[in-house]
């Protein structure tokens, strides 16, 4: 079933992973301006350190979105096409004319053919 909560959760894993990334980030440039507010003049040592904590970072979080992809895109989108049906069928049984699909999706888009079925 659909409701207020069910996208929220499937984007879970994304929206903390996003998070997490920026907490690091800001931390990453909290210490930056720290260290140079101490030594200004090794610049250079901390702007490598800062460099990897970030390059780290975005790394992480590119292997979390990728997993989301994987994990959850395809229950996402086939979500999205059941509310969207189930929407234009209530707007049809209001007597709106509202015409089918020229085409299905589903054959079209890969990780669809290999998702679990509702």
């Amino acid at each position: 079933m659909i409701n207020v909560n069910s996208y929220e959760r499937l984007a879970r894993p994304l929206t903390e992973a996003a998070e997490e990334l920026t907490i690091s980030m800001a931390e990453a440039l909290r210490e930056l301006y720290l260290s140079l507010s101490r030594d200004p003049n090794r610049i250079n040592s901390y702007r490598i350190t800062y460099e990897t904590k970030v390059i780290k970072a975005v790394k992480k979080w590119q292997k979390a979105r990728q997993e989301w992809v994987r994990d959850y895109m395809p229950a996402a989108y086939q979500l999205g096409l059941k509310h969207g049906r189930a929407e234009m069928a209530a707007l049809r049984k209001m007597g709106v004319d509202i015409p089918e699909p020229t085409e299905n999706v589903n054959d079209m888009v890969p990780f669809i053919r290999n998702a679990a079925p509702f």
